[in-house]
C-alpha cells in the first residue's frame, strides 16, 4: 500500500489506464474499422504513456476538481463528478485522439479531417467513461492509498518531562 500523499498520482494513473484503453479501442475501430491484436496492445500502452506524461505536465483532473468546488459543489456528489469531469475529458481526449489518429492512419492528407471527426465522436464516449468510472477509480485509489490513522509527528502528543528547576 502507498502513502496518502501518492493518492492524486494513483487516481491519475488509474484514469490513464481506463480512458486510454477504452479510447484506443474506440478510435482504432472508428478510424480503421478493425482491431488487429498485437498492434492494439502497443497502441494502448503508448496511449497510457502519453496520457500519464500529459497528466504530469498539466494536472487536468485537479483543475476540474477545483473548478467544481469553486462552483459550490460538494465532493463526491453526482453534480460534482459531472462538472469536474468536463475539463480533464477535453484535455485528455484531444491528446489521445491526436496520438490515436496518427497511430491508426499515419499523417496522411486526410489526417486533420479524420482527427476532427474522431475527436467529435470520441468526446461523448470519453465523458461517459470518465463519469461512470469516477466512483470506481476513487474506491480503488482509496484501497491502494488508505488514510493513515496515525498522527503526524508534529501533532503527536509530547510526553511530559519533569522540568529542571
Amino acid at each position: 500500500m502507498l502513502s496518502q500523499k501518492y493518492f492524486p498520482h494513483v487516481v491519475s494513473t488509474l484514469y490513464a489506464i481506463i480512458l486510454s484503453t477504452v479510447m484506443t479501442l474506440f478510435m482504432t475501430v472508428f478510424a480503421t474499422g478493425t482491431i488487429e491484436f498485437p498492434q492494439i496492445i502497443w497502441s494502448i500502452l503508448i496511449a497510457i504513456l502519453v496520457v500519464t506524461v500529459a497528466g504530469l505536465i498539466f494536472p487536468a483532473g485537479k483543475r476540474g476538481d477545483e473548478f467544481a468546488a469553486k462552483n459550490g459543489l460538494e465532493e463526491g456528489t453526482i453534480r460534482f463528478i459531472l462538472l469536474s469531469s468536463i475539463f480533464p475529458t477535453l484535455y485528455f481526449t484531444v491528446i489521445m485522439t491526436f496520438v490515436g489518429t496518427i497511430r491508426a492512419t499515419g499523417f496522411t492528407k486526410s489526417f486533420w479531417e479524420l482527427y476532427v471527426i474522431s475527436l467529435l465522436a470520441g468526446l461523448p464516449v470519453a465523458y461517459i467513461v470518465s463519469v461512470i468510472s469516477a466512483p470506481y477509480v476513487m474506491k480503488l485509489a482509496r484501497l491502494i492509498c488508505p488514510q493513515s490513522t496515525e498522527l503526524p509527528l508534529e501533532e503527536a502528543p509530547q510526553e511530559e518531562r519533569p522540568q529542571a528547576e
